[in-house]
Formats: structure tokens, C-alpha cells, sequence
């Protein structure tokens, strides 16, 4: 096997094996158990959903030149409902299951990632990998690049996070990375469907 498809597999391979994990570190000891938006003084709930982890790749045929990989969570529904401007002061609430410590260097950690969607007919995705390579050299698209926010202690049980700049127009989710069970019986041991996470989205016009 070729030098950068071994790469394209090794780094699919992290990518997989972290999204298998069946809730990030965090969440082991403590878990956002709902997030707001603040507007105008009020605290809109944001949108809860589930988003089914998913795994394409390109045919057999095409593979054999290039290949094509692309690992993301389809989440339903092609706009949230819950809606700010990108006007607005943005300002995002986490409420948590546990009390928070005093210890704000660790905070950032608490707070489940920010991305950005990509809109698709009937759904939005959280694209975790969209990787190209050939037998030269391997390329991922980053096409739900994570937002950087600022990470401050509202209260006990709440967590503020500011983005650093303005959200442009577009669907956003936080990503829990906790697990959700399926809640369809499954006739088999081994259940083809992707694994369910729960993620909170909104929209920015």
C-alpha cells in the first residue's frame, strides 16, 4: 500500500476511533444537560437533536486512482428553527449537571464544540472528515471548522461562551459528543445504523 493512502487510513482510523467514543472526556464527570441563547435579556433554548454519525467513500473503480472519504453526523432537517442575528450580542449558555469549580483554566474544556453545518436537501452535516488522496498525497477539507469562543463561569451550574468573532450567516450546532441511545428496537446484534449524538443547533441570518 502506498505511503499516503496508509496516511489517509491512520487518520481516518483517529477519526473514527474518537467518534466511537461514547461521550467525550469531559462528560465523564460532568455534562451540559441544556444550552440558551441569549436575546435581548432572554434565554432561548436552542434546538435539540440527534445527529447520526455516517461514513461514504468513493467506488471501488474510482478508488483505485483516488479516493474520496467523507465522515460526518447527518442531523435532520436542513435549517433550525431557532433563529438570532448575526447582529446580536452572542452570547450562549451551558447548563451542566454538576457544580462547577473555581478552576477556569479547565473550562474551555467543558464546553461542547461549535461548528459549522453544511446544509444539505432535508438535513444539515457536521463534517468531521471530507479527505481526497491519491497515491501522491492525501487532502481534508475542513468544512465544519470549529468556532473559537471564550469560556467564562456564569454561576454554579453555568457556563458562558462568547464566540470570539461574529457568527457569519449560516446553521451552527454544539457538539455534545454524549451518546444517545437508538431508540428503535434493533432486529440484529450488530445494528447497521451509525451511532446518535446529541447536538443543539440554531441558525444565524
Amino acid at each position: 500500500m502506498n505511503t499516503a493512502l496508509t496516511k489517509l487510513i491512520l487518520h481516518l482510523g483517529c477519526g473514527l476511533a474518537l467518534l466511537a467514543l461514547p461521550s467525550g472526556i469531559w462528560a465523564q464527570t460532568l455534562k451540559a444537560t441544556g444550552l440558551f441563547v441569549v436575546v435581548g435579556g432572554a434565554e432561548i433554548p436552542l434546538e435539540p437533536s440527534v445527529g447520526i454519525s455516517q461514513l461514504t467513500k468513493s467506488g471501488l473503480l474510482e478508488s483505485q486512482v483516488k479516493t474520496h472519504i467523507r465522515q460526518f453526523l447527518a442531523i435532520p432537517g436542513d435549517k433550525s428553527p431557532v433563529r438570532i442575528n448575526s447582529s446580536d450580542t452572542q452570547v450562549f449558555l451551558i447548563r451542566m449537571n454538576l457544580a462547577l469549580t473555581q478552576d477556569s483554566s479547565v473550562l474551555s474544556a467543558l464546553v461542547p464544540e461549535l461548528r459549522l453545518l453544511v446544509r444539505k436537501k432535508g438535513e444539515r452535516e457536521l463534517v468531521q472528515n471530507d479527505i481526497t488522496g491519491t497515491i501522491f498525497s492525501a487532502k481534508n477539507r475542513q468544512l465544519s471548522p470549529k468556532i473559537v469562543v471564550d469560556v467564562a463561569r456564569q454561576d454554579d451550574h453555568t457556563l458562558r461562551a462568547t464566540p470570539q468573532l461574529p457568527l457569519l450567516p449560516g446553521e451552527y450546532a454544539f457538539n455534545t459528543l454524549e451518546e444517545v441511545a437508538d431508540p428503535t428496537p434493533q432486529r440484529f446484534t450488530n445494528p447497521t445504523a451509525g451511532v446518535r449524538y446529541r447536538v443543539y443547533c440554531f441558525g444565524v441570518n
